[in-house]
């Protein structure tokens, strides 16, 4: 079974101890500290995000109820990294041609494009640009099988 990933935003007073007094508490609940991260760092507190690894919900409860009891500690937040990631999608696509009309759209998604730009980039001497032997080794060929004319 994989184990729940949170982040909890803890405010420890500067006192000498009260990190380890924390990391004390979430291993007597049984979890896993992952990466510990200062978020603020003042005169009278520090803010940090510390990740733990729990079994299951009931597990997390339970440490954060042991975290909660030390006096020198506030939980600010308990937080999902991994939903977060998630919220706005993981990975962003942009385009490098403004495309701005329907024309340009097509121009731009064109099926088959790139192989054709592989057989002429690797045949003809005029596109072919930064080349080494045959291919070049950015892309070449290798994503398509471009026919060759013995031109190069």
């Amino acid at each position: 079974m994989e184990k729940i990933v949170r982040t909890l935003r803890c405010k420890n007073a500067n006192i000498p101890g009260t990190l380890g007094k924390l990391a004390t508490a979430i291993g007597k609940a049984g979890l896993d500290i992952g990466n510990i991260a200062t978020v603020h760092l003042g005169p009278h507190y520090t803010i940090r995000d510390i990740d733990v690894y729990a079994e299951n919900e009931e597990q997390l409860a339970q440490a954060i109820n042991e975290v909660s009891r030390l006096k020198e500690v506030s939980v600010l937040q308990v937080r999902d990294a991994v939903l977060e990631f998630h919220k706005n999608g993981k990975i962003k696509m942009i385009s490098t041609v403004p495309i701005t009309s329907l024309d340009t759209l097509r121009k731009v998604y064109t099926p088959g494009v790139f192989c054709r730009y592989c057989y002429r980039r690797d045949c003809d001497p005029w596109i072919g640009g930064h080349r080494s032997g045959g291919r070049d080794a950015g892309y070449g060929g290798k994503g398509c099988s471009a026919p060759t004319t013995g031109r190069s």
